[in-house]
């Protein structure tokens, strides 16, 4: 079995330690301070490595890749394994290399848990304020953890967690189960992210949709190297 670690890449968040509990109402700033550390106006550079695994053999790995991210605010581009993607004011790319599919839409259209790397926080953030998930932090000296798990188990996401710097914000590993992943076969699998701290750099134009594409006279051109691409226009 290939499991796609595409179809899990927006939805990101361990690592065990001996933690002091915090109460429950600073879950809600916790994840603040992960978003703001990633939303700033200065422009960041981070790198990860995924793996995905079956919960129950975690020595076999089934798949695995590496991204990267340039960031600033809310705009990012970067690559996922072989996809290279651009979300910025106004449009959102994802450029199968592999495969090459060339998918193009507008930001307002994409769903929350499909956007940059840590907007999946505002999704479970209103999660807990529903019900729909409980919520633990807890920290040692410089190392945050915050764990979630499904008030009512359900098919697919079931338990998340971030390990992050209490100082910065910044995600050092996340972790996210999802139950019945392969079209209910039962198991449990384990989305694992590893993060490289974030670096700064100059700021620039790197967040222009003109590296994939033009809108011409109100159409559509796709730049000469992804003309042999197969184009889902989304616009």
């Amino acid at each position: 079995m290939k499991v796609n670690i595409k179809k899990s890449v927006f939805i990101l968040i361990l690592l065990v330690a001996v933690m002091k509990m915090l109460a429950q109402d600073e879950v809600p700033d916790v994840i603040k301070k992960i978003y703001n550390s990633y939303n700033q106006p200065v422009t960041i550079y981070f790198t990860g490595k995924i793996q995905m695994y079956d919960k129950a053999f975690p020595e076999k790995i089934i798949d695995r890749a590496e991204c990267r991210y340039t960031m600033t605010n809310n705009s990012f581009n970067g690559s996922i394994g072989p996809v290279s993607i651009l979300l910025n004011d106004r449009y959102y790319v994802s450029a199968d290399n592999g495969s090459k599919i060339l998918v193009i839409g507008r930001r307002k259209d994409l769903p929350k848990m499909s956007g940059t790397p840590v907007s999946y926080l505002e999704q479970l953030s209103n999660g807990i304020a529903g019900g729909e998930y409980t919520a633990i932090a807890s920290h040692s000296t410089n190392a945050g953890l915050l764990e979630l798990k499904q008030v009512r188990r359900k098919d697919g996401a079931t338990a998340f967690a971030i390990t992050y710097n209490i100082l910065t914000g910044y995600m050092e590993k996340v972790m996210v189960e999802n139950t019945n992943y392969d079209n209910g076969s039962g198991k449990t699998m384990v989305l694992e992210i590893t993060y490289s701290k974030p670096i700064k750099l100059i700021a620039g134009s790197g967040f222009s949709e003109k590296v994939f594409f033009s809108i011409v006279h109100n159409k559509l051109e796709v730049n000469n190297a992804y003309k042999d691409y197969q184009l889902i226009n989304q616009l």
